[in-house]
């Protein structure tokens, strides 16, 4: 969520109020904006393995390549998209 205001010299808002929201990078657990070592310890901790379903609902998130499982091939996908901390993230990241 943004919000945009117009501001003159004396702190008082003169234009229109505009919000907005940006979308979501799916690799961005933690929703900052980059894609770092925070969000990779989310992928580590909701890592399933092959074929092994991943039933934790606070994992959800973590099945980039949404077949159920938290695998390699997810972490593949999280590689990608590897930012670093306080780098903004490639809006072309996993659309």
């Amino acid at each position: 969520y943004w919000r945009i205001d117009e501001v003159n010299a004396y702190g008082q808002t003169t234009g229109d109020v505009w919000t907005f929201r940006t979308r979501r990078l799916k690799a961005d657990f933690d929703q900052d904006g980059d894609v770092d070592m925070v969000d990779y310890s989310h992928l580590q901790l909701c890592f399933s393995g092959i074929n092994v379903p991943q039933t934790d609902p606070a994992c959800q998130d973590a099945k980039l390549d949404a077949d159920g499982d938290v695998d390699d091939y997810d972490a593949t996908l999280f590689q990608g998209c590897l930012s670093g901390s306080d780098r903004p993230a490639s809006g072309s990241c996993l659309p």
